[in-house]
């Protein structure tokens, strides 16, 4: 999240990011092409998963600018970025083959000037539940994988 918020202050802006823990122990950088819809966000989602099953990734870590919304706005059935009290924030979720995942989340505000200021970091929350499906793909294959071979 440090190096993220460092990237977003100093950029004004922050491409999505992925790493991905190969089954060797070593990690692999994936830079992202910026969501412009949904389709975009399933496409990125789609290569992702294709990436875990190719190098038998066992972790991935994914950063990206999202919007969030209020749980009152979520309740009413709109989506964050349609709703009037939508904030902008930086995602950073981590999910494992055993099927962890959390999600860090820092709100932020831009001025005039594009200076960025941050709010505290949210462990978890509501960001929760977007995080677990954009990575239901790679859950899935995490799954099956795990019916042949439980992780170690």
């Amino acid at each position: 999240m440090n190096v993220a918020r460092a990237i977003l202050a100093r950029d004004k802006h922050l491409i999505p990011t992925a790493w991905l823990k190969r089954a060797d122990g070593e990690w692999e950088f994936h830079g992202l092409q910026p969501p412009e819809d949904d389709a975009d966000k399933a496409a990125m989602a789609y290569l992702l998963e294709h990436a875990v099953r190719r190098t038998g990734a066992t972790a991935i870590i994914h950063t990206a600018e999202s919007w969030v919304g209020s749980v009152e706005s979520l309740k009413k059935g709109l989506r964050a970025s349609e709703s009037p009290d939508r904030r902008e924030a930086i995602l950073v979720t981590v999910a494992t083959r055993a099927g962890d995942i959390q999600t860090l989340a820092s709100i932020f505000h831009k001025n005039l000037l594009g200076q960025v200021r941050f709010e505290p970091v949210i462990e978890g929350g509501a960001v929760r539940g977007s995080a677990g499906s954009f990575f239901a793909p790679i859950l899935r294959v995490w799954a099956e994988e795990n019916r042949r071979q439980p992780p170690v």
